[in-house]
């Protein structure tokens, strides 16, 4: 059926993979009794079960259930698309238990009046399956998913999200910090630092707050400027593709200003701070946003992955002397808050 078809899709797009297929071909057609999906978020699996209710629909059920899943930590959803019957009503009437190993959740995609059916114990909201089934129900595309197509229909998502194919500002910011590596010393002195703009609270008061945007560009040593270029290259080529290098420049400046800004209040007196880490952090808090809002993955990571990243940064510091905690801090949040922002004015 077209419903079973065209919900397909839009599980494709939100970042599920087809792992099988029950019907006479490969493909997902009309004649499709059903199709099975998987997606892995935070150590949990999902499995979205696609059934034509009009089949044998508790073998079939079962039958995936069976073959696909195993283990624990998994939630599967069952979306049975029919015409709403007291043997379907009861078979999907199940009491969420999200402890289970597998934890069962079953929903009627009613084919006659457009809606979503379900237990009243029953969650209504999973990785955006429930989007994906509305659409799928109120589609008027005919035809069928040939299985050349899933993994150019998955990627489509991420696809989409890309701003900038080319990537070279972050290449520029790491020569920059190269540069002035090279200008300050590989091992410089606090005194050699403050020459060149780092961020010290006193200085500030005194009316010099260019600090708060040189001591980015500043490095205490080689490693720390290893360090930080490497966390720029894995995330600040990713922001500058999707955000696009005007809003990608524009974040990362800001961030590391409010980052400087909470060490700065924070921090004891008299402490000098540098570093891109607050910035980096920054980019980090508005990726993470991005890739939860939208859900998408950010070549290859995650929202999940994006918090363990910071987390790991932030427990590094707390292990590690001469680490501004407060500036990856500060950077994090206000990176994450300034993207919430940017998406609720953009989606008004």
């Amino acid at each position: 059926m077209k419903e079973l078809v065209n919900t397909s899709r839009y599980l494709l797009k939100e970042g599920f993979l087809p792992i099988h297929i029950v019907g006479e071909t490969g493909n997902i057609d009309h004649n499709t009794h059903a199709a099975a999906f998987k997606k892995s978020v935070a150590g949990i699996k999902y499995y979205i079960f696609l059934i034509d209710a009009n089949k044998e629909y508790k073998g079939i059920y079962n039958f995936l259930l069976q073959k696909n899943v195993s283990g624990k930590d998994n939630v599967v959803v069952g979306v049975f698309f029919g015409e709403q019957t007291e043997e379907l009503s009861a078979f999907t009437q199940v009491d969420f238990d999200a402890e289970a190993p597998i934890a069962d959740v079953r929903w009627i995609a009613n084919t006659k009046d457009k809606t979503i059916k379900t237990h009243p114990n029953t969650p209504t909201r999973v990785q955006g399956t429930e989007e994906a089934v509305r659409l799928g129900l109120n589609a008027n595309e005919d035809g069928s998913l040939e299985a050349s197509s899933f993994r150019e229909i998955y990627s489509s998502r991420e696809k989409e999200s890309i701003k900038s194919k080319k990537v070279y500002l972050t290449y520029i910011i790491i020569a920059i910090n190269a540069v002035m590596l090279l200008i300050t010393g590989f091992f410089p002195t606090t005194e050699k630092l403050l020459a060149c703009g780092a961020l010290c609270g006193e200085n500030v008061s005194d009316g010099e707050v260019y600090r708060l945007v040189t001591h980015v560009f500043l490095h205490s040593g080689l490693l720390h400027f290893a360090a930080n270029s490497i966390g720029l290259y894995i995330l600040g080529t990713r922001a500058e593709m999707f955000f696009g290098r005007v809003k990608y420049v524009l974040y990362y400046l800001f961030t590391g200003v409010l980052a400087g800004a909470t060490s700065l209040a924070f921090s004891a007196p008299g402490t000098v701070s540098v570093g891109a880490s607050g910035a980096i952090c920054g980019i980090m808090g508005a990726l993470f946003v991005f890739s939860l809002v939208k859900r998408v993955t950010v070549r290859g990571l995650d929202s999940f992955a994006l918090a363990l990243y910071v987390a790991v940064s932030l427990a590094s510091g707390f292990l590690t002397e001469h680490v501004d905690n407060f500036a990856h801090f500060g950077g994090f949040i206000s990176g994450a808050v300034i993207e919430l922002i940017v998406r609720k004015v953009r989606d008004k």
